[in-house]
């Protein structure tokens, strides 16, 4: 995925800035509407049927493992790959911390191959990573993808649709400031998204577009929410 991207991944979780210790609102949706319902604390019952015991799930750019705990909490059995291992390391604190045991719980990749069995999993769900890093490189990763899952993914992409640009943009760019400083930034539109899942077996299930609007600037920039199925 490139060294300096690596490094400048690994400079931001060490100070701190993408700990993010909660789950997007979006991926606990999706859990609930896609893949099984948490009627109770203790309780939920399937939406998506599974041949196994118990569905197995991976967050694909885990960070510090809160998607991972949030498949936990809804009764999966959670896993989680990332680039930075600083961020690794949290996640495994955590899952001590949560009297789990860590072994192959959360694993280093580096954007080519992700470490686990064809079909191991039922769920894959990767946000906001997808579209951090060379377009060339996240094709790679979804062929990467589509060999582990058996079932359903979900995935979050920067749209192009951002009063930023002149016009829609789908290109990259490097970060120039904030947190993310220094990393890569790509942009989509539905046709990039067609073709960033093009040559797996994942179709289009369910796709939104969400536009967040600032009252007071009156910025506004928009987001990709997508379930892609296994066919």
């Amino acid at each position: 995925m490139g060294k300096i991207y690596k490094e400048k991944w690994e400079d931001s979780y060490s100070r701190l800035e993408n700990n993010c210790l909660y789950p997007h609102d979006e991926s606990v949706k999706f859990l609930n509407r896609f893949v099984r319902k948490k009627s109770s604390d203790h309780e939920h019952y399937d939406i998506m049927s599974h041949d196994g015991e118990v569905t197995r799930g991976l967050d694909y750019g885990c960070g510090v493992g809160s998607g991972v705990f949030l498949m936990d909490d809804f009764g999966m059995e959670g896993y989680g790959v990332d680039l930075s291992e600083t961020a690794l390391a949290v996640a495994r604190s955590r899952t001590k911390e949560k009297g789990q045991e860590v072994a192959d719980k959360f694993q280093a990749v580096d954007g080519e191959r992700i470490p686990f069995d064809d079909d191991f999993f039922d769920v894959v769900t990767s946000y906001g990573v997808l579209d951090s890093m060379r377009y060339e490189v996240a094709k790679k990763v979804v062929l990467e993808i589509d060999r582990v899952v058996s079932r359903l993914v979900f995935l979050s992409l920067i749209s192009g649709d951002s009063s930023r640009f002149k016009q829609k943009f789908v290109g990259e760019e490097v970060v120039s400031a904030g947190h993310e400083a220094g990393t890569i930034q790509s942009y989509f539109d539905m046709d990039k998204i067609k073709d960033l899942r093009a040559g797996t077996g994942l179709g289009i299930k369910w796709c939104e577009e969400h536009r967040e609007f600032d009252c007071l600037s009156g910025e506004w920039g928009s987001r990709f929410f997508i379930v892609l199925e296994k066919e």
